[in-house]
């Protein structure tokens, strides 16, 4: 294949890429899109990189358990640590964090270093991992195309470049990076579906071609080849830490997701994506091994096997399969690390330095530090790609960015998790884990001075990178993840737990961690609890809450005392936290209460700044209240106010003597009440009444009227914890408003119900329609039966004589289509007869071969018609018109290509009639709305009525069959009816078609009266042919005219002006000295015809006209 060729269409697919995701970014869209849990999931696939796509087979080739690990891990995270993954985006979302080095350095008090580490992990892990990208593109390019065409192509290069746009483009439009991108998260979405669907079209075409070398062999191979444990599990754990700690998936997990219950439906739809893949990669594996030469690199199998099956359109599928797995990586990765590197490395340095200070466009430095980012990621990538890249196989360099990323897994768990984390054990923890894993790993990949690699620095034997400490016998990655994780974590839990921690590192804890998650040891005194009250609350209100704790839990407090009761700690957190929130009141008394206390100024720091804070709170929620438009009122867990607006005030004209926080909310409804403003009867009662309410927390919602009129809508919900807010609206309008809105309601639904009514008539004037149509469509085409007829008895020669009899085949057909149309209104009401027989297909499909292959043939279309034995049980004429319909749409559609009729054999006795064509192909949510009456697709030639598939639908439904349709736009469409087989009878004798014979009529005088002049002219020319002296009419002073000299008359039963043939006989007649012989013809199946026939002793032939049956009346007539 040319080199240019390839390339053009890789460019074609990228621009689609582009086209996708500008689809996506649209704002009209974006509801649409986004938020669609399936889209999420499929672009969580981006995990499925070019090593799952082209490594993993390979990697199957020579181990075959060894490929499993990495789609297992995973599997297992979304199926059963999905609570992990949804702590994780919730924490994320609540803090707009934006990548993991964001995530872990929030939870340590926003430490920078954190910060920047991890982004030097994540970089120098995933650059190589982005260069496995560019190489298995590059590769795979140089296996497809001819070695002289891809002189001076540079494929990687041109990747790297075009990708960098692309992230460009999408990555980097919104400045807030925690925001979701639409469109890149729909490509990353198709993308992941169209590698999936190339790889089951490549595995079911390759097992199908050689069933017999790829799946049996692979399970046995199973079955022979256990795997080692060791290596096994140690994979699956990376592959599963990969998951929380890779870049890409950090960003399509968090900051691509819209809505944390999409994950409900993703840790089913994300383990069965991988589960389809790696069923897949067993059998492609086995046939490489078994079909393609041994020296042939067993990454690229998944290319190789189509150019084995000479299929050169597979293997550029199978090509823009791997690609669109590498592109996927490329971008996202990209995308992610260029956050991480802007906003953890580059805008920080800018901020310190100063330069920033006088700019007032820091979002426009944003975007382009983020994309210049995007350049120095990719650029690096590719001058690894050409360093260390070339000599490793795919496998062998995603195991080592996964080790290398592994590293963060101690320190992104431990933040969600673990309390006494801090920020020097997450550090030093990532540092020693990183050092091993470039030691023990990375450095020996790269291939730097094999000496000291295999014997260690020095000759010391005990340093050697992959037997370190004399750990020997172990698989490189195996040994690598060991020691380095294994070093990680105790350095952080080590260092976690005998290094002091920061208040402010506590207080974030606070925010990561549930106050369920561990205990404290409590240790404070009364007069600490007191103290931290009074510097929130005052002393006097410290006080009283004291008191209020005495009285209501029966404790009576010494002051005095150097330990206080944990219910009085746990009454204190629960005022803190009404005031400030519950993980700052958690983090607080952790700091007091906790086996570390910080020191006392860091506390009183704390309290000020929370005191002012919950100032400005408090004037912010009054100035909110006061301008509700309804009456607001809050009392806490004791029935006392504690807030209330203006609204509160004015409704009910309060005094100011009764609106203090504290006051009793008993006293305000007492003077309510004493007013009738809590409606009719006792006032205690009423009060009594609304007490109950509050105690009981129980939510209610009522309408009162006041004595002016007024009427409120009151609506109380309890709070957690204690309290109860009341909210009052006057709905006095709206009242009023209702009232009209019925009205309206009820003058719309008389509409409606006339609107339906007219539908009903609509779908009554559409059935007549159908009979007249159909009545219409006749006379043409018995026009053109006459006419065939004629041609073929002149005798011309041989050909002409055979093609004369393949058109008589073809209306014969065509007449049956048309006249189906006057079964439609029987098909609607049920009545129509069915005759089930056993009959071979093999008759129907020649039938429909003779019919069509002619016309087909004239369309530059081919024509397949796949022979068959198989009898089936149905109605002849019925499944015939049925196929006839698939047919003739497959024609139309259709403009190159070829149409395919056959048939399956399904499980049991049924069997599937399929007619598949490579037209344009059907959006799969028109699938439903072709079946409906009146619906035509897209642009055909010689559009029909749109009544087709209707048709078919009802006839099936009929004769107990199934229809079914599949379809990929832009590939074409199959539509099948399923119906059940039947056991070989006799096969019938084959007819031919026949034309009548040449036995003359000579001298017979006939008289034809015909409104219609195509019809007339050609049935003249039918009795010439026979010797008839034919005389012809075409109303009725015609026909009286030529009446006296015929011997017979054939008479249209619906002539001009609504007159009716039988009446024209009766007044032939009626002139005659003897009865005239007269034959009826007419395209009327309603039986009006037959009687008038019968009254006349006359016989009736139905159009379209068969000349056959007119010759054999005469005939029988006795004329001649």
């Amino acid at each position: 294949m040319s080199a240019g060729i390839l390339i053009l269409v890789v460019v074609a697919y990228v621009l689609v890429l582009f086209s996708i995701g500008r689809y996506g970014e649209r704002s009209a869209v974006h509801r649409r899109v986004a938020s669609q849990p399936l889209i999420w999931s499929m672009a969580l696939a981006v995990y499925c990189t070019s090593w799952t796509y082209y490594g993993a087979v390979g990697r199957a080739a020579s181990s075959v358990w060894s490929y499993l690990p990495i789609y297992l891990g995973p599997a297992l995270v979304f199926l059963f640590g999905y609570p992990a993954l949804r702590r994780m985006i919730e924490l994320a979302k609540q803090q707009r964090l934006t990548s993991a080095a964001d995530f872990v350095a929030a939870r340590h008090g926003r430490a920078p270093r954190i910060a920047v580490l991890i982004t030097l992990i994540s970089v120098l892990a995933v650059l190589p991992y982005i260069a496995l990208q560019l190489k298995a593109i590059n590769e795979t390019f140089l296996v497809l195309v001819e070695p002289q065409s891809a002189l001076g192509w540079d494929i990687a290069l041109l990747t790297a470049i075009g990708l960098g746009g692309f992230a460009i483009l999408f990555g980097t439009r919104h400045i807030s990076a925690s925001e979701s991108h639409r469109g890149l998260t729909l490509a990353i979405a198709f993308e992941s579906v169209f590698k999936l669907l190339v790889l089951v079209l490549i595995c079911a075409i390759a097992v199908a071609h050689a069933p017999e070398l790829s799946v049996r062999p692979a399970l046995q191979r199973l079955q022979d080849d256990p795997p080692d444990l060791a290596t096994f599990w140690v994979q699956t754990v990376l592959a599963a830490l990969a998951i929380f700690c890779l870049p890409r998936q950090f960003h399509i997990t968090v900051v691509e997701n819209t809505d944390t219950r999409d994950l409900d439906r993703a840790r089913w739809y994300f383990p069965l994506y991988l589960l389809l893949i790696s069923v897949l990669v067993l059998p492609l594996s086995q046939l490489g091994l078994a079909v393609l030469p041994a020296d042939v690199n067993a990454d690229t199998y998944v290319l190789r096997l189509p150019l084995w099956l000479d299929s050169d359109g597979l293997a550029v599928l199978a090509y823009l399969g791997g690609f669109s797995a590498a592109t996927a990586m490329i971008v996202v990765s990209s995308i992610a690390l260029s956050i991480m590197v802007s906003n953890e490395v580059v805008m920080p340095a800018l901020l310190r330095s100063g330069r920033l200070s006088e700019r007032d466009d820091l979002g426009r430095v944003l975007k382009l530090t983020r994309r210049l980012s995007i350049v120095l990621v990719l650029t690096l990538a590719y001058v690894v790609y050409r360093f260390l890249a070339q000599a490793s196989s795919l496998a062998a360099i995603g195991l080592i960015a996964f080790v290398g990323i592994a590293q963060l897994a101690p320190s992104l768990l431990g933040a969600m998790y673990w309390s006494r984390a801090n920020r020097a054990g997450a550090f030093w923890g990532m540092i020693v884990g990183s050092a091993l894993w470039v030691y023990t790993l990375l450095l020996p990949a790269m291939s730097f001075g094999a000496g000291w690699i295999d014997n260690g620095p020095l000759g010391l034997t005990a340093l050697a990178p992959q037997a370190l400490f004399g750990l020997v016998g172990l698989d490189p990655v195996v040994h690598a993840a060991v020691i380095s994780l294994s070093a990680n974590l105790a350095v952080y839990i080590v260092f976690s737990l005998f290094t002091e921690t920061p208040l402010q590192e506590r207080l974030d804890a606070a925010r990561f961690i549930s106050a369920t998650a561990h205990r404290r040891t409590r240790s404070a005194s009364v007069a600490d609890l007191i103290l931290l009250l009074e510097r929130f609350y005052g002393a006097e209100r410290a006080n009283a809450l004291i008191a209020d704790f005495e009285r209501n839990s029966d404790h009576v407090i010494d002051r005095h005392a150097a330990h206080a009761p944990d219910a009085l700690a746990e009454h204190v957190e629960r005022l803190l936290a009404g005031a400030m929130g519950g993980a700052t009141a958690t983090a607080l008394m952790d700091a007091m209460l906790g086996a570390r206390t910080a020191p006392v100024s860091e506390l009183a720091q704390v309290l000020d700044q929370t005191s002012r804070l919950l100032q400005f709170n408090r004037e912010l929620l009054q100035s909110a209240l006061d301008n509700l438009t309804q009456a607001v009122s809050v009392v806490d867990a004791n029935q006392r106010l504690v807030a209330w607006n203006r609204g509160y005030q004015q409704l009910f004209a309060l005094p100011d003597s009764l609106l203090k926080i504290g006051e009793p909310i008993e006293s305000i409804l007492r003077f309510n009440a004493q007013r009738g403003l809590l409606g009719e009867g006792d006032a205690d009662q009423q009060v009594a009444r609304r007490l109950e309410h509050l105690r009981q927390q129980s939510a209610h919602r009522s309408e009162r009227v006041l004595p002016d009129g007024r009427v409120l809508d009151v609506q109380g919900q309890p709070m957690p914890g204690g309290g109860f807010v009341t909210s009052f609206a006057d709905i006095t309008d709206l009242k009023r408003a209702n009232v009209v809105l019925e009205r309206r309601v009820a003058q719309r639904t008389r509409e409606l119900q006339a609107a339906q009514a007219e539908a009903e008539r609509a779908n009554l004037s559409k059935t007549r329609f159908l009979a007249a149509a159909s009545h219409d469509l006749m006379q043409p085409l018995n026009a053109a039966r006459l006419f065939a007829t004629a041609a073929s008895t002149r005798g011309d020669g041989a050909n002409v004589g055979e093609l004369v009899t393949g058109i008589e085949q073809s209306l014969e057909s065509m007449e049956a289509l048309l006249g189906s149309l006057l079964d439609i209104s029987k098909l609607d009401a049920g009545v129509l007869d069915t005759h089930p027989e056993n009959l071979p297909l093999a008759d129907v499909f020649n039938a429909l071969a003779t019919e069509f292959s002619l016309q087909m043939q004239r369309k530059g279309i081919e024509l397949r018609v796949q022979p068959t034995r198989i009898w089936v049980r149905s109605d002849p004429a019925l499944l015939k018109r049925v196929l006839q319909n698939f047919m003739s749409n497959a024609m139309r559609y259709t403009r190159a290509g070829r149409v395919v009729l056959g048939v399956r054999r399904l499980g049991g006795d049924e069997v599937r009639i399929e007619v598949l064509d490579t037209g344009p192909g059907i959006d799969s949510k028109d699938h439903e709305r072709i079946f409906g009456e009146f619906q035509r697709l897209g642009r055909a030639e010689n559009h029909g009525f749109g009544l087709g598939l209707a048709i078919c639908q009802r006839i099936a439904r009929l004769l107990e069959h199934r229809l079914s349709l599949r379809s990929v736009p832009g590939r074409g469409s199959a539509f099948c009816i399923s119906l059940t087989r039947a056991q070989p009878g006799q096969p019938r004798a084959p007819v031919a078609a026949k034309l009548a014979g040449r036995r003359n009529f000579s001298g017979l005088r006939v008289l034809v009266v015909e409104n219609d002049p195509g019809v007339l002219k050609a049935t003249e020319a039918l009795l010439s042919q026979w010797g008839c002296e034919v005389l012809i009419a075409s109303d009725v002073s015609q026909a009286l005219a030529q009446a006296q000299r015929a011997q017979l008359v054939i008479m249209d039963f619906h002539l001009d002006d609504d007159l009716l043939g039988s009446t024209v006989i009766r007044r032939i007649n009626a002139e005659r000295m003897a009865p005239l012989p007269a034959i009826l013809v007419t395209a009327d199946h309603s039986g009006d015809a037959d009687a008038a026939a019968a009254e006349l002793d006359c016989p009736v032939l139905k159009k379209p006209l068969k000349p056959a049956a007119l010759r054999a009346l005469i005939s029988r007539l006795r004329l001649v």
